[in-house]
């Protein structure tokens, strides 16, 4: 299906409940679809490991980084 753009929208709270959480978006207003793109982005989250599961534990907020972004990937180590 396509939808051609300019289009005024309303964001349903049973899908998107979460949408904008954290923000000042108020998802109970109207939205104006203007422009649509797509983008390859990696999705990250700082880690530790476990000793008492054996396993990795995300101990922080995930990360969205453009693949786009001009910086470039490192890795990090954390010493004891």
């Amino acid at each position: 299906m396509v939808h051609l753009l300019l289009q005024v929208v309303k964001i349903d709270s049973g899908d998107y409940g979460n949408f904008g959480t954290g923000t000042n978006v108020d998802v109970r207003q109207p939205f104006l679809l203007y422009t649509a793109r797509s983008c390859c982005k990696v999705l990250g989250a700082s880690v530790r490991w476990d000793e008492a599961s054996g396993l990795y534990c995300e101990v922080g907020p995930r990360l969205v980084i453009p693949l786009t972004y001009p910086g470039r990937p490192a890795s990090v180590c954390e010493w004891d």
